[in-house]
């Protein structure tokens, strides 16, 4: 995952040469404009189209849907692990203050989890929300029952656990020391193993692989199904003259959404994942500030977490309806009956197309 941090393992300290190269990287003109600005800018659009995306999600017929909690709750992930796991480091070392996982030890550990916690979490709400979005395609006769707000509350509060418990073991396998009169948050000796050789491919495995795997194969589910079911819609409009059904063209967007959604997501953190597995472990600054590669890799990671709303906008036209009430202060003229009544003839349309 793309920690904006060095990785406070104990490794040797390289070749002075190249310390002195990898040191200057933060003074130069690249990482001014590249890892400043550029993603500064990344991270104020990500914070300003995470909230407006919280907004739009509450208004109108997307609150009575059963994907709106996972989309919330990785909108308020997405602008914390923003805050936390991407802005704060590189303004901290731009500015020349210390890195804030030196403060102090709560400091580190609070850092380090909520940063690992957080883009693990990101990553699955995004395999929640397609796995729900199979369960409706496949099941649309049982989406009703199955597949509820209540439902999707429980699943989330399922991830976080585990991802807490998962994550649990750096509140103690952290300590604080002195180096040359500094404070360095360091792995303490006997989780030294787990940190150096096991939690590198647990991280990836659940940041990005898993997710991956899991993510491809629903795709390829919904994919099927979708062109299975606009086959048969084809061939019935062609018998019969009927035209596809409005509530059937918001299922069809809506898988779309979700679509682009995930395959964005595989895109974005793939290099960070890969980079983190493959890097040389015994460079002590391969995910720190003084890393080139770390630094591009990071960027585009958190392209992950500042997009969401864009992809929702470019591919989601009711989104884009409810956005341009809530920019220009109108209300939403959605109630409850007629989300009802859109979810029933929704049901029906898949249930007749995937028969």
């Amino acid at each position: 995952m793309n920690v904006t941090t060095d990785n406070g393992m104990i490794t040797p300290p390289g070749d002075s040469s190249e310390a002195e190269v990898k040191s200057d990287l933060t003074t130069t003109l690249f990482y001014k404009i590249f890892r400043v600005y550029v993603q500064m800018f990344i991270v104020i659009i990500g914070l300003i189209g995470n909230a407006l995306t919280i907004v739009v999600m509450r208004r109108g017929k997307s609150r009575h849907s059963s994907a709106t909690p996972f989309l919330i709750c990785l909108a308020i992930c997405d602008n914390v692990y923003l805050i936390i796991g991407t802005a704060i480091v590189p303004l901290l070392t731009y500015l020349g203050f210390k890195d804030l996982y030196t403060f102090n030890l709560p400091t580190c550990v609070i850092y380090f989890f909520s940063a690992y916690f957080t883009a693990q979490l990101s990553a699955w709400l995004i395999t929640a929300v397609t796995m729900e979005r199979v369960g409706i395609v496949v099941m649309p006769h049982k989406s009703k029952s199955l597949f509820t707000k209540k439902c999707s509350y429980y699943a989330i509060i399922l991830i976080i656990v585990v991802l807490i418990i998962e994550n649990g073991h750096i509140f103690f396998a952290h300590k604080m020391v002195k180096i040359d009169g500094e404070n360095a948050c360091l792995i303490r000796k006997q989780f030294e193993y787990f940190s150096v050789n096991i939690w590198p491919w647990l991280d990836t495995i659940m940041y990005n692989f898993l997710p991956f795997f899991i993510i491809i194969i629903c795709n390829i589910i919904i994919i099927s199904v979708v062109v299975k079911s606009s086959r048969h819609r084809q061939s019935m409009t062609a018998t019969t003259g009927g035209k596809e059904t409005k509530s059937d063209s918001e299922t069809t967007r809506m898988t779309q959404m979700l679509l682009a959604i995930s395959f964005f997501f595989i895109v974005t953190t793939t290099p960070i994942s890969m980079y983190l597995l493959f890097a040389n472990p015994n460079d002590p600054d391969r995910t720190s500030e003084k890393s080139l590669n770390f630094i591009i890799v990071n960027v585009v990671a958190s392209l992950n977490h500042s997009c969401n709303f864009i992809m929702y906008s470019l591919s989601g036209p009711t989104f884009r309806t409810e956005l341009i009430k809530v920019m220009t202060c109108k209300k939403s003229t959605d109630n409850y009956s007629r989300s009802a009544s859109s979810v029933y003839a929704s049901q029906r349309t898949l249930n007749s197309t995937a028969t």
